[in-house]
Parts: C-alpha cells; sequence; structure tokens
C-alpha cells in the first residue's frame, strides 16, 4: 500500500524545449554522418535523433529531484 502511495504521489515537472528548424536539421545532419561513418548506412529518424539528443541532455543536467539521503 506504502508504494502506491508514493507511486502516484510522485510529482512530475513538465518542461519545454523550443528547437529552431535550423538546429534540428544540424543534429540531423551530424548523426547521419556519425551513422554513416560507423554502419555504413545514413538512414536515420529525425525522432530517433531527437530522443537521443533529450537523453544526453537530461544526463548531464544535476539531479533536481528529492534527495535519497
Amino acid at each position: 500500500l506504502e508504494f502506491r502511495r508514493v507511486l502516484f504521489r510522485s510529482r512530475a515537472e513538465t518542461r519545454q524545449v523550443f528547437l529552431s528548424h535550423a538546429s534540428v536539421a544540424k543534429l540531423v545532419d551530424a548523426a547521419k554522418e556519425e551513422v554513416k561513418r560507423e554502419f555504413q548506412e545514413e538512414w536515420i529518424s529525425t525522432g530517433d535523433v531527437l530522443f537521443a539528443w533529450m537523453l544526453k541532455v537530461r544526463v548531464k543536467l544535476p539531479d533536481s529531484g528529492p534527495s535519497s539521503t
């Protein structure tokens, strides 16, 4: 029961990121070049690139959640 209470009580923080078309194109072009160099293929979706970028940014950010100590 306590686990369920903690699970449903957790607070999510909404954040928005706005990227220009040029910024997205630059990210996608760089990713396509990297994929082409390493795997001899060029296809990668814009969604894949943006998802990977979001994960990379999130990992680099300091944890703003509640302290575990």
